[in-house]
Formats: C-alpha cells, structure tokens, sequence
C-alpha cells in the first residue's frame, strides 16, 4: 500500500467536497464491495433521505405544517432523520479510525489534522487544493 502525501490527502479532500453525496456513495461502493453491504445500505437510505430534506420536504409537507398535529408528525420524522445520520455518522468514523489504524497512523492524529484543515476551509483561511 502506498503512503498518502499531504499532497494527495488535500487533492482527495478537495475532490470530494467537490462531488455531490450519490458519487461519494459510489466511490464507497466501489472500494468497500462486500466487506460493508449494510453500511452501503444506510448510505443509500441517507442519501433518500438527505435528497428529500434538501428538495422536496418542506414543500411536500406544506399543507400538514398548518396544523399542530402535522408539525408534531414532522418532528418526529425528522428527529428519526436525524437520529439515522447520527448514527451513520459514528459508523462511518470508526470505520475511518479502523483504516487509520491498519495504516499504522494514529487516530488522534487525523483527527488533529482533518480538524484543522477543515477549520481553514471553513474559515476561508485555506482553498481546497485544485489538483
């Protein structure tokens, strides 16, 4: 296995906060196969779900956000959302700490890293890297 430069992590990290989440979910099939059917799973119920939050939810649930009992349906439903990406969330970070760990590198620091580079993006501070 070839070691990542910190040049090839910021041209992946830049690449992927480029694509839109059904392509990162397709990356992830393509190098995880078998090994993570049910992760790949709740990938695909997240991406159902993120899509219809971002596109449709609001708008289709209009006429139910006029009423009290509507709007306790949709807290509900968005509470169970919120909870399934939290959930997938924790999955997917100790996956990323487990490949961490098989590289031999140390979780904590990553996490440092990932930390303070994504405090840059954020901040405007850094660009994302162009390869």
């Amino acid at each position: 296995t070839k070691l990542m430069t910190a040049w090839d992590y910021d041209a992946r990290l830049a690449e992927n906060f480029q694509s839109t989440f059904g392509a990162l979910l397709t990356k992830f099939a393509e190098v995880s196969g078998s090994e993570h059917v049910k992760l790949n799973g709740q990938l695909a119920r997240a991406l159902v779900d993120r899509n219809d939050l971002a596109h449709h939810y609001f708008w289709d649930r209009a006429v139910q956000f006029c009423s009290s009992d509507g709007r306790a349906q949709m807290i509900e439903e968005l509470h169970r959302m919120r909870c399934q990406f939290e959930s997938l969330d924790e999955d997917l970070s100790e996956l990323a700490q487990e490949c961490v760990r098989r590289r031999g590198l140390g979780a904590e620091d990553l996490e440092a890293h990932t930390a303070a580079h994504m405090k840059e993006l954020l901040a405007g501070v850094a660009e994302p890297h162009d390869p």
